[in-house]
């Protein structure tokens, strides 16, 4: 493979799966060590990857490795005990970011048939956004619309699950994003408790805020998307200058609203237009 360019070399998808942990581990640390080893012999090097697997700071949770390039985590959150213990692609927001390295989602429930209940495209929509708009770098969606009969996935549900993934990367390319980290802190009031937020920033220049009302499955793996009428007042608290605020509808890319204002500083009220589920805030320095 190494003529390649366009490879990463994952160790192993779920190596305790049917081995224990303390097992498994040793045996991929061993792996990630001869890739390593074999790679510094020729000409192209490639990223390594390993999915944390048996939780945080455990057997199989290289992360911290100088030799790991991309850490992996399968569904939202993900079991916290026994052989299937995973971490969620989410959950490595909140626990392995500082290891600056990319996180990627490598793995979700199989669309439509494991999304149990509720609307399966929201909930699909929701996981995808909050893990990107949070500073993940990678989304890989299973999805059982790609069969032999339809390999081109030719259905209108999937039609609109695409659609989002396109505004989603439409919407965190509208961004300097390499100069963002991961930040609500600027976020002062108005997301209801019980909602489930995230947000990038480079503080002073670039916001990207997201917020959507669900509920995460008793498996811990998706969510299951809160359909109704929403509306918040949200209170920012931004440093003095002058901005320009665009509310995004993530399921159709349209922008719902767009103010311009010269601030002094300190706290900013903006109140979401009316939305179904999920809505996503861009808020940039006109200089």
């Amino acid at each position: 493979m190494n003529e390649h360019d366009n490879v990463i070399l994952e160790i192993c998808d779920e190596p305790s799966l049917f081995t224990p942990h303390t097992e498994a581990g040793p045996w991929v640390g061993h792996l990630l060590q001869v890739v390593h080893d074999t790679e510094a012999e020729l000409p192209k090097k490639h990223l390594i990857a390993q999915m944390v697997e048996g939780g945080i700071a455990g057997p199989i949770d290289f992360s911290g490795s100088p030799m790991l390039s991309v850490i992996v985590g399968q569904y939202v959150w993900g079991p916290e005990q026994g052989s299937s213990a995973q971490m969620g692609g989410i959950k490595g927001l909140d626990y392995e970011y500082g290891h600056n390295k990319p996180i990627e989602f490598n793995e979700t429930p199989y669309y439509l048939f494991q999304y149990r209940t509720g609307d399966a495209i929201a909930a699909s929509r929701v996981e995808a956004w909050e893990f990107i708009v949070g500073g993940g770098a990678s989304f890989n969606h299973l999805n059982g619309r790609y069969t032999v009969d339809d390999p081109a996935g030719k259905t209108p549900d999937n039609a609109r699950v695409l659609a989002a993934l396109r505004n989603l990367k439409h919407f965190i390319y509208s961004f300097d994003f390499l100069k963002m980290h991961p930040d609500t802190s600027f976020v002062i009031s108005g997301i209801p408790r019980g909602t489930y937020c995230r947000g990038i920033s480079q503080p002073g220049e670039q916001y990207a805020l997201y917020h959507h009302h669900s509920v995460m499955a008793d498996s811990r793996e998706y969510y299951v998307a809160t359909l109704g009428t929403y509306a918040e007042t949200l209170v920012l608290d931004l440093p003095g200058g002058a901005y320009q605020a665009d509310w995004v509808d993530p399921a159709s890319g349209s922008v719902l609203g767009s103010v311009k204002f010269a601030h002094q500083g300190g706290n900013r009220t903006l109140i979401t237009p009316k939305h179904a589920v999920d809505i996503a805030l861009r808020i940039k320095r006109v200089h």
